[in-house]
Protein backbone atom coordinates (compact mmCIF):
# COMPACT_ATOMS: atom_id res chain seq x y z
CA UNK A 1 0.00 0.00 0.00
CA UNK A 2 1.31 3.50 -0.95
CA UNK A 3 2.06 5.52 2.27
CA UNK A 4 -0.23 8.33 0.80
CA UNK A 5 -3.07 6.03 0.29
CA UNK A 6 -5.92 6.52 2.11
CA UNK A 7 -7.61 3.81 4.21
CA UNK A 8 -11.57 3.25 3.78
CA UNK A 9 -12.61 2.36 7.29
CA UNK A 10 -15.04 -1.29 7.57
CA UNK A 11 -18.06 0.67 8.10
CA UNK A 12 -20.20 -2.58 8.81
CA UNK A 13 -17.30 -3.56 11.34
CA UNK A 14 -17.60 -0.10 12.93
CA UNK A 15 -21.15 -0.45 13.22
CA UNK A 16 -21.31 -4.10 14.86
CA UNK A 17 -18.58 -2.64 17.34
CA UNK A 18 -20.57 0.39 18.63
CA UNK A 19 -23.67 -2.43 18.92
CA UNK A 20 -21.31 -4.56 21.04
CA UNK A 21 -20.22 -1.94 23.46
CA UNK A 22 -23.63 0.07 23.58
CA UNK A 23 -25.22 -3.57 24.11
CA UNK A 24 -23.22 -4.50 27.00
CA UNK A 25 -23.91 -1.12 28.77
CA UNK A 26 -27.73 -2.02 28.07
CA UNK A 27 -27.56 -5.21 29.59
CA UNK A 28 -26.14 -3.33 32.40
CA UNK A 29 -29.00 -0.92 33.07
CA UNK A 30 -31.60 -4.54 33.28
CA UNK A 31 -30.28 -5.23 36.34
CA UNK A 32 -27.84 -5.03 38.88
CA UNK A 33 -27.34 -9.10 38.60
CA UNK A 34 -27.19 -8.49 34.98
CA UNK A 35 -23.54 -7.42 34.86
CA UNK A 36 -22.06 -11.10 35.84
CA UNK A 37 -23.96 -11.76 32.36
CA UNK A 38 -21.50 -9.51 30.89
CA UNK A 39 -18.38 -10.42 32.90
CA UNK A 40 -18.76 -13.79 31.96
CA UNK A 41 -18.91 -12.74 28.35
CA UNK A 42 -16.02 -10.30 28.72
CA UNK A 43 -13.73 -13.62 30.41
CA UNK A 44 -14.84 -15.66 27.18
CA UNK A 45 -14.22 -13.16 24.85
CA UNK A 46 -10.67 -12.34 26.35
CA UNK A 47 -9.10 -15.99 26.48
CA UNK A 48 -10.36 -16.02 22.68
CA UNK A 49 -7.00 -14.14 21.59
CA UNK A 50 -5.13 -11.19 22.62
CA UNK A 51 -7.51 -8.57 20.41
CA UNK A 52 -9.85 -9.64 22.35
CA UNK A 53 -8.27 -9.37 25.46
CA UNK A 54 -7.47 -6.13 25.09
CA UNK A 55 -10.91 -5.04 23.69
CA UNK A 56 -12.37 -6.50 27.07
CA UNK A 57 -10.22 -4.63 29.11
CA UNK A 58 -11.73 -1.36 27.49
CA UNK A 59 -15.04 -2.40 27.66
CA UNK A 60 -14.30 -3.14 31.76
CA UNK A 61 -13.40 0.16 32.13
CA UNK A 62 -16.57 1.32 31.01
CA UNK A 63 -18.28 -0.72 33.67
CA UNK A 64 -16.36 0.62 36.72
CA UNK A 65 -17.01 3.90 35.72
CA UNK A 66 -20.88 3.62 34.30
CA UNK A 67 -23.10 6.65 35.39
CA UNK A 68 -24.84 5.26 38.35
CA UNK A 69 -27.86 6.00 37.32
CA UNK A 70 -27.54 3.53 34.27
CA UNK A 71 -26.08 0.80 36.40
CA UNK A 72 -24.78 0.77 40.54
CA UNK A 73 -21.31 -0.18 42.11
CA UNK A 74 -22.00 -3.14 42.79
CA UNK A 75 -20.22 -5.63 45.08
CA UNK A 76 -20.36 -8.46 42.33
CA UNK A 77 -18.96 -5.91 39.59
CA UNK A 78 -16.41 -4.54 42.57
CA UNK A 79 -15.03 -8.03 42.85
CA UNK A 80 -15.66 -10.36 39.62
CA UNK A 81 -14.22 -6.97 37.79
CA UNK A 82 -10.68 -8.93 38.47
CA UNK A 83 -11.97 -11.83 36.56
CA UNK A 84 -11.53 -9.83 33.51
CA UNK A 85 -8.26 -8.43 33.72
CA UNK A 86 -6.84 -11.91 35.29
CA UNK A 87 -8.11 -13.61 32.29
CA UNK A 88 -7.44 -10.42 29.68
CA UNK A 89 -3.76 -10.07 31.17
CA UNK A 90 -3.18 -13.57 31.44
CA UNK A 91 -3.85 -14.92 28.25
CA UNK A 92 -1.63 -12.08 26.54
CA UNK A 93 1.04 -13.33 28.43
CA UNK A 94 0.42 -16.93 27.85
CA UNK A 95 1.09 -15.55 23.73
CA UNK A 96 3.98 -13.75 24.85
CA UNK A 97 5.56 -17.18 26.51
CA UNK A 98 4.60 -18.93 22.96
CA UNK A 99 5.91 -16.67 21.50
CA UNK A 100 9.17 -16.79 23.09
CA UNK A 101 9.10 -12.78 23.53
CA UNK A 102 7.71 -9.73 21.13
CA UNK A 103 6.90 -7.07 24.51
CA UNK A 104 9.20 -5.11 23.48
CA UNK A 105 8.08 -4.17 20.19
CA UNK A 106 7.57 -0.57 21.26
CA UNK A 107 10.80 0.01 22.47
CA UNK A 108 9.95 2.58 25.27
CA UNK A 109 8.60 -0.04 27.33
CA UNK A 110 12.02 -1.05 28.70
CA UNK A 111 12.34 2.76 30.29
CA UNK A 112 9.20 1.78 31.64
CA UNK A 113 10.40 -1.23 33.68
CA UNK A 114 13.36 0.30 34.57
CA UNK A 115 11.70 2.71 36.22
CA UNK A 116 9.45 0.31 38.00
CA UNK A 117 12.86 -1.74 39.03
CA UNK A 118 14.10 1.30 40.75
CA UNK A 119 10.80 2.36 41.79
CA UNK A 120 10.77 -1.02 43.49
CA UNK A 121 14.22 -0.64 45.10
CA UNK A 122 13.28 2.90 46.54
CA UNK A 123 10.09 1.06 48.26
CA UNK A 124 11.89 -1.77 50.01
CA UNK A 125 14.01 0.89 51.38
CA UNK A 126 11.45 3.26 52.57
CA UNK A 127 8.51 1.27 53.37
CA UNK A 128 9.19 -2.39 53.44
CA UNK A 129 6.63 -3.87 55.50
CA UNK A 130 3.60 -2.56 53.71
CA UNK A 131 2.62 -4.75 50.65
CA UNK A 132 0.31 -2.10 48.98
CA UNK A 133 3.41 -0.44 47.52
CA UNK A 134 4.49 -3.98 45.85
CA UNK A 135 1.11 -4.88 45.15
CA UNK A 136 0.49 -1.65 43.28
CA UNK A 137 3.76 -1.88 41.43
CA UNK A 138 3.31 -5.14 40.06
CA UNK A 139 -0.07 -4.36 38.75
CA UNK A 140 1.07 -1.10 36.73
CA UNK A 141 3.91 -3.32 35.62
CA UNK A 142 2.03 -5.81 34.90
CA UNK A 143 -1.22 -4.16 33.28
CA UNK A 144 0.98 -1.84 31.69
CA UNK A 145 3.54 -5.02 29.61
CA UNK A 146 0.08 -6.83 28.49
CA UNK A 147 -1.58 -3.69 27.37
CA UNK A 148 1.49 -3.36 24.76
CA UNK A 149 2.20 -6.75 24.41
CA UNK A 150 -1.22 -6.70 23.39
CA UNK A 151 -1.61 -4.22 20.95
CA UNK A 152 1.90 -5.47 19.40
CA UNK A 153 0.65 -9.20 18.88
CA UNK A 154 -2.15 -7.33 16.40
CA UNK A 155 0.22 -5.42 14.28
CA UNK A 156 -1.03 -6.78 11.42
CA UNK A 157 -4.53 -6.01 12.10
CA UNK A 158 -3.42 -2.15 13.27
CA UNK A 159 -6.94 -1.44 11.45
CA UNK A 160 -9.14 -3.62 13.68
CA UNK A 161 -7.85 -1.74 16.46
CA UNK A 162 -8.14 1.87 15.23
CA UNK A 163 -11.61 1.09 14.35
CA UNK A 164 -12.12 -0.29 17.84
CA UNK A 165 -10.91 2.68 19.44
CA UNK A 166 -12.83 4.97 16.92
CA UNK A 167 -16.37 2.52 18.36
CA UNK A 168 -15.59 3.37 21.80
CA UNK A 169 -15.57 6.89 21.61
CA UNK A 170 -18.38 7.14 19.35
CA UNK A 171 -20.18 5.25 22.05
CA UNK A 172 -19.21 7.32 24.72
CA UNK A 173 -19.86 10.07 23.33
CA UNK A 174 -23.09 9.74 21.44
CA UNK A 175 -24.67 7.86 23.97
CA UNK A 176 -24.05 11.12 26.88
CA UNK A 177 -26.27 12.82 24.32
CA UNK A 178 -29.56 12.69 26.05
CA UNK A 179 -28.56 13.13 29.08
CA UNK A 180 -27.19 16.70 28.24
CA UNK A 181 -31.24 17.47 29.14
CA UNK A 182 -31.21 15.87 32.40
CA UNK A 183 -29.90 16.20 36.07
CA UNK A 184 -28.71 12.67 35.53
CA UNK A 185 -26.05 13.58 32.99
CA UNK A 186 -24.62 16.14 35.80
CA UNK A 187 -22.69 15.31 38.56
CA UNK A 188 -23.80 16.24 42.44
CA UNK A 189 -21.66 14.93 45.26
CA UNK A 190 -25.32 14.71 47.46
CA UNK A 191 -27.38 12.92 44.40
CA UNK A 192 -24.30 10.53 44.51
CA UNK A 193 -24.77 10.05 48.68
CA UNK A 194 -28.46 9.66 48.36
CA UNK A 195 -27.86 7.03 45.76
CA UNK A 196 -25.14 5.00 47.38
CA UNK A 197 -27.75 5.35 50.85
CA UNK A 198 -30.91 4.36 49.39
CA UNK A 199 -30.12 2.27 45.97
CA UNK A 200 -32.80 4.66 43.44
CA UNK A 201 -31.99 7.58 41.55
CA UNK A 202 -32.94 10.84 43.72
CA UNK A 203 -33.91 14.20 41.87
CA UNK A 204 -32.48 16.93 42.57
CA UNK A 205 -32.53 20.77 42.71
CA UNK A 206 -30.57 22.49 39.86
CA UNK A 207 -28.37 24.58 42.17
CA UNK A 208 -26.73 21.02 43.15
CA UNK A 209 -25.72 20.44 39.42
CA UNK A 210 -22.28 19.82 38.77
CA UNK A 211 -20.51 19.63 35.69
CA UNK A 212 -21.21 17.30 32.89
CA UNK A 213 -20.36 13.52 33.63
CA UNK A 214 -22.47 12.06 30.87
CA UNK A 215 -22.38 8.15 31.02
CA UNK A 216 -19.71 7.94 33.34
CA UNK A 217 -19.87 8.46 36.91
CA UNK A 218 -17.86 11.56 37.81
CA UNK A 219 -17.71 15.04 35.98
CA UNK A 220 -13.75 14.80 36.27
CA UNK A 221 -13.59 10.88 35.12
CA UNK A 222 -15.74 12.15 31.73
CA UNK A 223 -13.21 14.79 31.42
CA UNK A 224 -10.52 13.18 31.31
CA UNK A 225 -11.88 10.76 28.91
CA UNK A 226 -13.19 13.50 26.80
CA UNK A 227 -9.64 14.82 26.36
CA UNK A 228 -8.16 11.81 25.33
CA UNK A 229 -11.17 11.49 22.82
CA UNK A 230 -11.00 14.53 21.67
CA UNK A 231 -7.43 14.43 21.03
CA UNK A 232 -7.65 10.95 19.65
CA UNK A 233 -10.31 12.22 16.75
CA UNK A 234 -8.55 15.45 16.78
CA UNK A 235 -5.19 13.68 15.26
CA UNK A 236 -7.69 11.02 12.90
CA UNK A 237 -9.68 14.04 11.33
CA UNK A 238 -6.99 16.09 10.60
CA UNK A 239 -3.18 13.78 10.30
CA UNK A 240 -4.46 10.46 9.27
CA UNK A 241 -4.79 8.61 6.34
CA UNK A 242 -8.55 7.51 7.54
CA UNK A 243 -11.35 8.16 5.46
CA UNK A 244 -13.12 9.08 8.76
CA UNK A 245 -13.59 13.05 8.79
CA UNK A 246 -17.59 13.00 8.95
CA UNK A 247 -18.00 10.70 11.91
CA UNK A 248 -14.81 11.90 13.47
CA UNK A 249 -15.77 15.37 12.80
CA UNK A 250 -19.12 15.44 14.20
CA UNK A 251 -18.11 13.19 17.25
CA UNK A 252 -15.14 15.75 17.44
CA UNK A 253 -17.02 18.54 17.96
CA UNK A 254 -20.08 16.91 20.51
CA UNK A 255 -16.91 15.95 22.56
CA UNK A 256 -15.14 19.19 22.90
CA UNK A 257 -18.93 20.72 23.69
CA UNK A 258 -18.83 18.00 26.10
CA UNK A 259 -15.39 18.57 27.52
CA UNK A 260 -16.49 22.34 27.88
CA UNK A 261 -19.83 21.06 30.08
CA UNK A 262 -17.62 18.75 32.29
CA UNK A 263 -15.80 21.92 33.74
CA UNK A 264 -12.41 19.89 33.78
CA UNK A 265 -10.11 22.52 33.48
CA UNK A 266 -7.30 19.49 33.19
CA UNK A 267 -8.85 17.61 30.36
CA UNK A 268 -9.05 20.95 28.37
CA UNK A 269 -5.45 22.26 28.63
CA UNK A 270 -4.35 18.52 28.63
CA UNK A 271 -6.36 18.55 24.75
CA UNK A 272 -4.35 21.70 23.92
CA UNK A 273 -0.88 20.98 25.13
CA UNK A 274 -1.82 17.45 23.05
CA UNK A 275 -2.86 19.30 19.80
CA UNK A 276 0.43 21.87 20.05
CA UNK A 277 2.85 19.03 20.22
CA UNK A 278 1.15 17.40 17.21
CA UNK A 279 1.22 20.47 15.51
CA UNK A 280 4.72 21.02 16.29
CA UNK A 281 5.87 17.44 15.25
CA UNK A 282 3.96 17.73 11.79
CA UNK A 283 5.21 21.23 11.16
CA UNK A 284 9.44 20.24 12.01
CA UNK A 285 11.56 19.64 8.27
CA UNK A 286 11.22 21.94 6.06
CA UNK A 287 8.76 24.65 5.32
CA UNK A 288 6.18 24.57 8.34
CA UNK A 289 3.41 25.97 5.97
CA UNK A 290 4.67 23.49 3.17
CA UNK A 291 4.89 20.28 6.47
CA UNK A 292 1.41 21.13 8.22
CA UNK A 293 -0.11 21.59 4.50
CA UNK A 294 0.92 18.12 3.42
CA UNK A 295 0.10 16.49 6.51
CA UNK A 296 -2.98 17.28 6.96
CA UNK A 297 -5.89 15.60 5.80
CA UNK A 298 -7.25 18.21 3.56
CA UNK A 299 -10.93 17.22 2.81
CA UNK A 300 -11.66 17.26 6.72
CA UNK A 301 -10.64 21.09 6.03
CA UNK A 302 -14.67 21.74 5.48
CA UNK A 303 -15.40 20.42 9.49
CA UNK A 304 -12.87 22.83 10.63
CA UNK A 305 -14.50 25.54 7.91
CA UNK A 306 -17.62 24.80 9.72
CA UNK A 307 -16.65 24.65 13.17
CA UNK A 308 -14.98 28.23 12.76
CA UNK A 309 -17.97 29.38 11.88
CA UNK A 310 -20.29 28.27 14.40
CA UNK A 311 -17.71 29.82 16.65
CA UNK A 312 -17.84 32.92 14.49
CA UNK A 313 -21.89 32.78 15.32
CA UNK A 314 -21.49 32.18 18.84
CA UNK A 315 -19.22 35.48 19.12
CA UNK A 316 -22.01 37.21 17.91
CA UNK A 317 -24.98 36.30 19.36
CA UNK A 318 -23.58 35.67 22.52
CA UNK A 319 -20.78 38.31 22.62
CA UNK A 320 -19.39 39.02 26.10
CA UNK A 321 -21.35 35.99 27.34
CA UNK A 322 -19.22 33.73 25.75
CA UNK A 323 -15.88 35.59 27.01
CA UNK A 324 -17.84 35.06 29.90
CA UNK A 325 -18.54 31.46 29.83
CA UNK A 326 -14.92 30.73 28.72
CA UNK A 327 -13.97 32.87 32.03
CA UNK A 328 -16.28 30.12 34.26
CA UNK A 329 -15.06 27.43 32.21
CA UNK A 330 -11.04 28.53 33.87
CA UNK A 331 -12.90 28.91 37.81
CA UNK A 332 -15.38 26.41 37.00
CA UNK A 333 -18.23 29.14 38.04
CA UNK A 334 -17.67 29.11 41.99
CA UNK A 335 -13.95 30.56 42.80
CA UNK A 336 -15.11 34.24 43.08
CA UNK A 337 -12.80 35.48 39.69
CA UNK A 338 -9.79 33.36 40.40
CA UNK A 339 -7.42 32.95 37.62
CA UNK A 340 -6.12 29.50 35.91
CA UNK A 341 -3.19 29.50 38.35
CA UNK A 342 -5.34 30.89 41.58
CA UNK A 343 -7.71 28.24 41.02
CA UNK A 344 -5.24 25.33 40.64
CA UNK A 345 -3.16 26.68 43.70
CA UNK A 346 -6.57 26.68 45.74
CA UNK A 347 -7.74 22.93 44.30
CA UNK A 348 -4.39 21.16 44.45
CA UNK A 349 -2.08 23.27 46.03
CA UNK A 350 -2.64 21.69 49.55
CA UNK A 351 -1.42 18.26 48.53
CA UNK A 352 1.25 19.65 46.19
CA UNK A 353 3.11 20.92 49.30
CA UNK A 354 2.06 17.91 51.25
CA UNK A 355 4.14 15.85 48.73
CA UNK A 356 7.33 18.23 48.70
CA UNK A 357 7.34 18.27 52.05
CA UNK A 358 7.03 15.04 52.40
CA UNK A 359 10.20 14.48 49.48
CA UNK A 360 12.20 17.06 51.10
CA UNK A 361 12.24 14.69 54.16
CA UNK A 362 12.97 11.64 52.23
CA UNK A 363 14.64 13.02 49.09
CA UNK A 364 16.86 10.03 48.20
CA UNK A 365 14.40 6.67 48.34
CA UNK A 366 10.53 8.70 48.86
CA UNK A 367 8.50 7.16 51.24
CA UNK A 368 7.40 4.46 49.21
CA UNK A 369 5.17 3.81 46.27
CA UNK A 370 1.52 4.59 46.43
CA UNK A 371 1.60 5.95 50.04
CA UNK A 372 -0.69 7.93 51.52
CA UNK A 373 1.07 11.46 51.99
CA UNK A 374 -0.56 11.55 55.53
CA UNK A 375 0.38 8.25 56.36
CA UNK A 376 3.97 9.28 55.77
CA UNK A 377 3.60 12.53 58.18
CA UNK A 378 2.82 10.26 60.68
CA UNK A 379 -1.47 10.71 60.41
CA UNK A 380 -3.52 7.15 61.31
CA UNK A 381 -5.27 6.85 57.53
CA UNK A 382 -8.36 4.09 56.92
CA UNK A 383 -8.13 3.02 53.24
CA UNK A 384 -11.54 0.86 52.07
CA UNK A 385 -11.08 -2.26 49.96
CA UNK A 386 -8.86 -5.16 50.39
CA UNK A 387 -5.65 -5.20 48.99
CA UNK A 388 -6.03 -6.28 45.75
CA UNK A 389 -8.57 -3.01 45.33
CA UNK A 390 -5.63 -0.64 46.79
CA UNK A 391 -3.34 -2.06 44.31
CA UNK A 392 -5.30 -1.03 41.08
CA UNK A 393 -6.79 2.66 42.71
CA UNK A 394 -5.13 5.65 42.33
CA UNK A 395 -3.72 7.54 45.11
CA UNK A 396 -5.46 10.88 43.49
CA UNK A 397 -2.48 13.55 44.75
CA UNK A 398 -2.39 16.24 43.42
CA UNK A 399 -0.12 16.24 40.12
CA UNK A 400 2.30 13.45 38.80
CA UNK A 401 5.60 15.67 39.03
CA UNK A 402 5.82 15.77 43.09
CA UNK A 403 3.89 12.71 43.72
CA UNK A 404 6.40 10.88 41.81
CA UNK A 405 9.69 12.73 44.17
CA UNK A 406 7.38 11.50 46.99
CA UNK A 407 6.54 8.29 46.55
CA UNK A 408 9.99 7.17 45.03
CA UNK A 409 12.51 9.96 45.62
CA UNK A 410 15.45 11.55 43.34
CA UNK A 411 16.01 7.94 42.43
CA UNK A 412 12.92 7.37 40.85
CA UNK A 413 11.93 10.54 39.21
CA UNK A 414 14.91 10.32 37.46
CA UNK A 415 13.61 7.02 35.98
CA UNK A 416 10.42 8.43 35.43
CA UNK A 417 11.61 11.39 33.22
CA UNK A 418 13.98 9.03 31.09
CA UNK A 419 10.62 6.92 30.58
CA UNK A 420 8.96 10.10 29.54
CA UNK A 421 11.87 10.92 27.28
CA UNK A 422 12.17 7.52 25.58
CA UNK A 423 8.18 7.34 25.28
CA UNK A 424 8.05 11.18 23.65
CA UNK A 425 11.55 10.53 21.07
CA UNK A 426 9.85 7.31 20.43
CA UNK A 427 6.88 8.78 18.74
CA UNK A 428 8.48 11.87 17.48
CA UNK A 429 11.21 10.40 15.22
CA UNK A 430 8.28 7.75 13.84
CA UNK A 431 5.97 11.18 13.45
CA UNK A 432 3.58 9.28 14.70
CA UNK A 433 1.46 12.06 15.78
CA UNK A 434 -1.10 9.32 17.23
CA UNK A 435 0.98 7.98 19.95
CA UNK A 436 2.67 11.39 20.59
CA UNK A 437 -0.59 13.27 21.03
CA UNK A 438 -2.43 10.87 23.42
CA UNK A 439 0.90 10.72 25.75
CA UNK A 440 1.17 13.83 25.66
CA UNK A 441 -2.46 14.45 26.62
CA UNK A 442 -2.12 11.66 29.31
CA UNK A 443 0.93 13.39 31.18
CA UNK A 444 -1.31 16.63 31.01
CA UNK A 445 -4.23 14.84 32.50
CA UNK A 446 -1.90 13.63 35.59
CA UNK A 447 -0.71 17.24 36.00
CA UNK A 448 -4.45 17.86 37.84
CA UNK A 449 -4.63 14.58 39.23
CA UNK A 450 -2.30 11.41 39.37
CA UNK A 451 -3.95 8.52 37.95
CA UNK A 452 -1.26 6.93 35.21
CA UNK A 453 -0.13 4.34 37.72
CA UNK A 454 -4.47 2.69 38.43
CA UNK A 455 -4.28 0.15 36.78
CA UNK A 456 -8.11 -0.37 37.77
CA UNK A 457 -9.57 2.75 35.99
CA UNK A 458 -8.17 5.58 33.99
CA UNK A 459 -5.00 4.75 34.05
CA UNK A 460 -5.73 1.45 32.02
CA UNK A 461 -7.74 3.63 29.29
CA UNK A 462 -4.66 5.72 29.50
CA UNK A 463 -2.33 3.43 28.47
CA UNK A 464 -4.90 1.58 26.25
CA UNK A 465 -5.26 4.69 24.58
CA UNK A 466 -1.19 4.84 24.04
CA UNK A 467 -0.49 1.45 23.47
CA UNK A 468 -3.19 1.23 20.54
CA UNK A 469 -1.85 4.84 19.21
CA UNK A 470 1.82 3.46 19.56
CA UNK A 471 0.47 1.12 16.50
CA UNK A 472 -0.78 3.50 13.74
CA UNK A 473 2.73 4.97 13.18
CA UNK A 474 2.27 4.32 9.16
CA UNK A 475 -1.43 4.89 9.32
CA UNK A 476 -0.64 9.18 10.14
CA UNK A 477 0.14 11.41 7.07
CA UNK A 478 3.44 10.90 5.45
CA UNK A 479 4.66 8.80 8.29
CA UNK A 480 8.16 8.45 8.56
CA UNK A 481 8.94 4.29 9.10
CA UNK A 482 10.65 2.85 11.94
CA UNK A 483 13.90 1.67 11.95
CA UNK A 484 14.17 -1.22 10.13
CA UNK A 485 10.91 -1.35 9.08
CA UNK A 486 8.68 0.26 5.96
CA UNK A 487 5.45 1.51 5.79
CA UNK A 488 3.18 -0.55 3.97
Amino acid sequence: MNAREEIVLPWRVLLKDCLLITGMIGVCAIHPYAVLAVITVLVVLALRSTLFAVQALSILFLLIYINPVIQLQTPQLLIFRWAVFFAATGRIFLAVLARGGGIYQIQPIRYLHVFCVLALVANFVANPASPVGYLKLFAFAFGTTAIFAGAAFNTVSRDRLFVWLLAMCIVIVWLSIPLLATPAGYFSKMRQLEIADVGDYVEVGPELIGGFMGILGHAQSFGTVAALICTFLFVSLFFSRYQVRWIAGSTFAICLAMLYLSKARTGGLAFLIAGAAVMLVAAVGGSATRRVHRAMNLPAIPVLILGGLVLLGGLLVGGSGLAQGARQFIEKGDKGGMGLLEAYQESRGGLIELSLANFRAHPVFGIGFGRNSWEAQGYATQSAGGLLSLAFAPTEKGQIATAVLEETGIIGFLAFLLMIGAFVLFFARQANVFGLGLFVCALGLNMGEMNLFAMGGLGMLEWLFIAFAGMLADRCSDPVAPQGHRAH
